[in-house]
């Protein structure tokens, strides 16, 4: 009787050890099959990111190219208004050179037409006196006639110290007369009527 029970006891254990063994087994084969599912996971969400990766590659060599597409326009826009801009300043610079010699010009101008302005205005004061043409025109006569007085009497004056430049060697002729009158009395009545008519003339 106490062997039968013995038996049992260990058929007994022998059982719960095989239940044991095939929960183990259960186990494991489940503990499998989830790694599996997530190393299958993780590998979909590797290829997932590789993915992810290269499309952030796509787009940042994208806008890699904008960026220096971007600079190249924006070097050439530099370039270009420094270019423009020198122009400009060149450009400036030589209608100030114009304008500066304008200016000068016209300062010439300004400094002739004040010239012209006095002498016109002393003439104008010259003529403030005479109202009309006739006292502007009886004014002229009475120059002219002081005029040709002046004439008259310049030329009477002439006339006497020329009568007398060949007065003066005729009466040293006629007294040297008969007292030994040679070349040397002609030589001196000679440079005595040149000083005379010289006289006459620069007076």
């Amino acid at each position: 009787m106490k062997r039968k029970n013995e038996q049992g006891t260990v058929a007994g254990q022998g059982l719960a050890v095989g239940v044991r063994m095939e929960h183990k087994g259960a186990n494991r084969a489940q503990s499998t099959q989830s790694t599996q599912q997530q190393a299958a996971l993780l590998e979909q969400q590797i290829r997932e990111t590789r993915k992810e990766l290269q499309e952030e590659e796509k787009h940042r060599d994208k806008w890699r190219n904008k960026f220096i597409a971007l600079e190249a326009i924006k070097k050439q826009f530099k370039t270009t208004n420094m270019q423009k801009l020198e122009e400009d300043i060149r450009s400036s610079r030589n209608k100030l050179r114009e304008l500066e010699a304008d200016e000068q010009r016209l300062q010439a101008l300004l400094e002739e037409a004040k010239a012209n302005n006095r002498t016109v205005k002393r003439a104008l004061d010259v003529l403030k006196p005479y109202d009309s043409e006739e006292a502007l025109f009886e004014k002229l006569v009475e120059e002219e006639k002081q005029l040709d007085r002046r004439i008259e009497r310049a030329e009477a004056e002439y006339r006497t110290k020329e009568a007398d430049c060949i007065e003066v060697p005729i009466c040293i002729a006629e007294r040297a007369g008969g007292r030994g009158f040679d070349e040397s009395h002609l030589s001196a009545i000679g440079f005595l009527l040149l000083f005379c008519i010289y006289r006459a003339t620069h007076s």
